[in-house]
């Protein structure tokens, strides 16, 4: 697998993942509070993100930047 489908590979996981969560969230099967959405948030922003400042695209890139540092945030308030 080269470098250009690994990476292509993973935005477009990103991209399925946080719609999955807000999908799921929205629809009342997946409460924000849990592991499990926190984790599909950061997951695909990190992918997002990587994809976006790759091409340059870095207005999507901040805006997954601060959507992973929300995602860790909400995860630090679970654990504690």
């Amino acid at each position: 697998m080269s470098r250009h489908s690994l990476v292509e590979g993973l935005g477009w996981l990103g991209s399925f993942l946080v719609i999955l969560a807000y999908a799921l969230s929205s629809l009342g099967y997946l409460e924000t509070e849990t592991w499990v959405y926190q984790l599909m948030n950061l997951v695909g922003a990190l992918g997002v993100g990587l994809i976006t400042f790759l091409r340059k695209a870095y207005q999507g890139f901040v805006l997954n930047l601060v959507w992973a540092i929300v995602a860790v945030i909400g995860l630090i308030r679970l654990t504690l």
